[in-house]
């Protein structure tokens, strides 16, 4: 991704790429107001969803724990 995105929602928490460990699907993700995007470049340009509600949605737990983030700093 090459440094840090801030979040175009909250513009306070940094999007991190990260992992639905359950399903292998990648998200961009919003570590401040839990904002996720399934592509960087939808990142500000496409309506982002919530992070809580769209892992109900495709049935894994609403937590961070059901997430594997990429952390290259």
């Amino acid at each position: 991704m090459g440094g840090s995105l801030i979040c175009p929602r909250c513009e306070q928490g940094e999007v991190l790429k990260a992992q639905v460990k359950a399903r292998g699907v990648q998200i961009f993700v919003c570590d401040e107001c839990d904002a996720v995007w399934f592509s960087f470049a939808a990142i500000g340009v496409s309506p982002f969803r919530d992070l809580e509600r769209y892992l109900e949605e495709i049935s894994v737990a609403p937590s961070w724990e059901s997430i594997s983030v990429d952390r290259h700093e």
